[in-house]
């Protein structure tokens, strides 16, 4: 089984990013007869994404956050323990050493947000070999190069 990861923002994916990352997923799936997808059941990208997991028959793994507005509840078929953002970001990370899947916001890199400080925790394990691969995916649609965005202090 590959595991997937996602990152998304919580503000929703534009059309653009969910066309692209369809595609990136159709790819997986055509590549792999299973796929187990983590998120961290955010209302916005992650509960899209998890809608577009299902459809195409993933197993898909909830890592929640703290209780609060931001929860989606997705109905998956695993749920994790709650955990504070960062350490559940951090599991989601770990928990995904084929592929993770990023869509933020904004189109250059940030150094506050969840899902910015989660796509730097990707590049760390990224660089330590930990993580496969890393796809950014921008507002417009197109791939980000994130090869050599700085990284935030830890």
């Amino acid at each position: 089984m590959i595991h997937v990861g996602c990152t998304a923002t919580r503000l929703g994916l534009s059309q653009a990013q969910l066309i692209r990352i369809e595609g990136i997923m159709l790819d997986v799936t055509r590549a792999h007869r299973q796929v187990a997808f983590h998120h961290g059941d955010c209302v916005g990208g992650d509960e899209q994404l998890d809608a577009k997991a299902k459809r195409m028959g993933w197993h898909r793994v909830a890592h929640p956050g703290p209780r609060s507005g931001w929860s989606a509840n997705c109905d998956t078929d695993e749920r994790r323990a709650i955990k504070p953002y960062m350490p559940r970001n951090r599991d989601i990370i770990d928990e995904s050493p084929d592929l993770v899947i990023a869509a933020p916001y904004e189109m250059e890199p940030q150094f506050c947000g969840g899902t910015w400080r989660t796509i730097a925790m990707a590049r760390r394990a990224l660089a330590a070999g930990k993580l496969k691969r890393l796809v950014v995916v921008g507002r417009d649609g197109s791939i980000l190069d994130h090869e050599n965005w700085p990284l935030p202090a830890r």
